[in-house]
């Protein structure tokens, strides 16, 4: 089994350090490299990564793209064809190794079968990130298993009775079998949700998707109420377009939801020891506005009658005008 890393890179200049530091501190028995792709940085990010590979020459390969030229699953199925390994795996500028094993962790599933395709890791959101996005990531991935044993998705039909398999899939923190990605299962070039599509065409193509607690990275983001809004709005949208499926529903729900959710928020924050008093009295009054605004992009997200221009002030995407790595 052999291994290709790549890290798709975008004005990193925040994390890329600490991001390609963990990597090269990986153990693994089997051969890897790594392959950073770039699409157009203009910040610092290109001279740290100049400064690992004359650390690490011939361990690290330097794409770059134009920023024009960037796309979610487009660029992806690029580093699968620049990939030297049989395994690629994927990480964002912004995504960091928990440990040492977190490679391995992320490869040795795919010696289960030849039929597993894809395989995930977890993510642990950062101390002091927002309470919203710190609750909405550990929930996501306890759902999707126990963090002490690997988590094997078929897909069984979903029959009635029967829980639906999951189609959730993050290419944040995740590995792909390159054959897959070339022969039968490439990445759609959608503006979003790429990851989501992939999870499903996986399970539609009849193979494996393999989630491993054990390949754990930190990843959150923190963002202005603004920018969480659009970032929710392309997520949602992303989500329609992809599979289908929307989690919008009547006001009355929305307004329980963002109770219970607001409820939760304060909760976590008052037990939460990684947060300072002056981080509890902030994200206590921030709380039910971050919730309103997730329910109200779900809301905008779903609906074919809202105005162009409503949807062009939504996109977090549009207002950059660039295509930034997740």
């Amino acid at each position: 089994m052999t291994a290709t890393v790549v890290i798709l890179t975008f004005n990193a200049a925040a994390r890329i350090e600490q991001v390609m530091t963990a990597v090269l501190r990986q153990q693994a028995d089997f051969d890897w490299d790594l392959l950073v792709i770039d699409s157009g940085s203009h910040d610092s990010t290109l001279s740290t990564i100049a400064g690992f590979m004359s650390k690490h020459p011939g361990k690290i390969r330097l794409h770059q793209i134009a920023n024009a030229d960037f796309g979610h699953g487009k660029t992806r199925n690029l580093a699968a064809r620049l990939a030297g390994g049989a395994i690629v795996v994927f990480l964002t500028h912004d995504a960091v190794p928990a440990h040492d094993g977190w490679l391995a962790a992320m490869v040795h599933p795919f010696a289960i079968s030849e039929r597993v395709a894809c395989v995930y890791g977890r993510q642990i959101p950062w101390p002091r990130s927002s309470p919203n996005i710190k609750r909405d990531i550990t929930n996501v991935f306890q759902r999707l298993g126990p963090n002490n044993a690997i988590s094997i998705h078929e897909k069984n039909g979903s029959r009635p009775g029967q829980p639906r398999v999951p189609t959730f899939f993050s290419d944040v923190n995740s590995a792909i079998r390159r054959t897959v990605l070339l022969e039968s299962v490439p990445f759609r070039d959608l503006a979003y949700a790429e990851d989501q599509a992939f999870g499903r065409d996986v399970l539609d193509a009849g193979l494996l998707k393999v989630y491993s607690p054990f390949a754990a990275v930190f990843h959150s983001h923190d963002y202005s109420l603004l920018t969480y809004y659009r970032r929710m709005y392309d997520e949602m949208l992303g989500l329609r377009r992809a599979t289908g499926q929307s989690l919008d529903t009547s006001v009355r729900r929305h307004a329980i939801w963002v109770a219970k959710a607001t409820l939760a928020d304060w909760r976590l924050i008052m037990r939460d020891r990684a947060y300072s008093t002056e981080d509890k009295v902030l994200w206590f009054a921030r709380a039910p506005f971050f919730n309103v605004a997730r329910r109200l992009a779900i809301r905008v997200a779903a609906s074919d009658r809202t105005p162009h221009w409503v949807g062009r002030a939504s996109s977090l995407e549009l207002s950059l005008k660039k295509g930034v790595p997740k």
